[in-house]
């Protein structure tokens, strides 16, 4: 199962790397056709989407512009994506960005079971069959297309349970550090996004030009 050099056999990485790649492809192809010629995508893909626009485009463009009321992710994936809607309208047109980091997310998930079984010594066809099992789930692929946050959240428990999986085998506490955070990013906190962008801010904000926005944002308000 390993080689010498203490990594994972070439064959078992050309494995995953194919199913990876087989596995974004009809992910993103059902979600294309949904959001593109369907018209179904839900509500909350389309606002994330919307959400991860206003970092770039909104009327002060700034990082907290992915809200504070659900978690930073898969919003902060779809971040570097809408900045192509210049290129290709659909991106944020057709809320394309969204779909293109659930199918992400959802092959990563493949991707973390037939990695889990060849670390476990399983055989390729045992892999592979067990593969063929999760994306055989209508649900799996309901929310590897619709842009939802769910795919990100399977990956990370993937992630999560294939790192305990081999703390208990190994008893290397590196395997717990990767799994406590695959446990909390997930659902790590809005505010978190707000810390580390609230100096950039605040040094934007200093001046005469920064000032004069402030007040009038506080003028808004009142």
């Amino acid at each position: 199962l390993w080689a010498a050099g203490g990594t994972l056999d070439r064959p078992g990485r050309m494995q995953r790397q194919l199913a990876f790649l087989l596995s974004f492809c009809g992910f993103f192809t059902v979600g294309l056709l949904v959001t593109r010629y369907g018209g179904t995508l839900p509500g909350d893909a389309i606002s994330r989407v919307q959400a991860a626009q206003s970092v770039w485009f909104g009327r002060d463009p700034h990082l907290e512009s992915i809200g504070f009321i659900w978690g930073p992710f898969p919003t902060v994936f779809e971040v570097p994506l809408v900045w192509f809607r210049s290129i290709w309208a659909p991106m944020t047109g057709d809320a394309v960005a969204a779909v293109i980091v659930s199918a992400l997310f959802m092959a990563g998930l493949v991707n973390q079971v037939i990695r889990w079984g060849e670390e476990s010594g399983a055989p390729s066809v045992m892999r592979l069959a067990v593969a063929l099992c999760v994306v055989a789930h209508p649900l799996i692929w309901v929310y590897g297309a619709n842009g939802m946050s769910e795919a990100c959240w399977l990956f990370f428990l993937a992630v999560l349970a294939r790192r305990l999986a081999l703390w208990t085998e190994t008893h290397d506490v590196r395997h717990l550090t990767y799994a406590g955070i695959a446990a909390g990013a997930p659902r790590a906190p809005p505010h978190i996004v707000h810390t580390e962008s609230g100096g950039l801010r605040d040094r934007r904000c200093r001046g005469p030009a920064g000032r004069r926005r402030l007040g009038r944002d506080g003028a808004a308000h009142h």
